[in-house]
């Protein structure tokens, strides 16, 4: 290690150290082995939901968004084609570049439902006030409104709009939850009205 490397580091602890967060850790845990056993110690449950996520997707993974209703679900979107919904305490759901969306029940491994896109999803967003509908923006020119609830994919799937080029986000308007604001590729945002569908 180099005598500028060792500078660094030692500059780098100094600066994190004057956050308070950092002050309070290190006069807690004082021992560096007791401190690097906290810090293990604090991300050991995200290891295994971190798993899980990998085995639903089988490409990129372009957006994620936790549930309003205090996180119980996680809302995935990706190259893969599939929008997945996980319920973090029972099932897991999720999308990417395959066109599918899927729902995992975790003690039982099962599909328990899927929705599809044609191409990659790039966006999606979780209704602010119904933890069991989202939106979904994707390459295939649409931006599809879900609702989990439904029986079956296909009558769960609302098109909100339609065009040519892609759809990289939406999301609901967190004041009003009939608005859903997206961003295409040559439209640029837009506003939409989901009492209104395709207008």
């Amino acid at each position: 290690m180099s005598l500028h490397s060792v500078s660094a580091l030692r500059n780098s602890r100094a600066y994190l150290s004057s956050f308070p967060r950092y002050q309070s850790l290190s006069e807690t845990h004082g021992c560096p082995l007791l401190r690097h056993r906290y810090l293990s110690d604090q991300f050991a449950g995200s290891v295994g939901l971190h798993r899980r996520d990998l085995l639903g997707h089988y490409g990129c993974v372009n957006a994620i968004e936790f549930s309003n209703n205090g996180g119980e679900f996680i809302v995935s979107g990706g190259d893969d084609r599939r929008v997945m919904v996980w319920n973090v305490e029972k099932c897991v759901y999720g999308t990417s570049n395959d066109s599918v969306a899927l729902r995992h029940e975790f003690e039982t491994g099962e599909t328990v439902g899927m929705y599809y896109h044609d191409d990659p999803v790039y966006g999606l967003n979780v209704h602010p006030e119904d933890s069991d509908v989202f939106v979904t923006a994707s390459d295939d020119g649409r931006v599809s409104l879900w609702d989990i609830r439904a029986s079956s994919s296909s009558g769960s799937q609302t098109c909100i709009a339609r065009r040519e080029s892609a759809f990289h986000a939406a999301v609901f308007n967190p004041v009003d939850s009939n608005v859903i604001a997206t961003a295409n590729s040559r439209k640029g945002v837009q506003l939409w009205d989901v009492r209104v569908p395709g207008r």
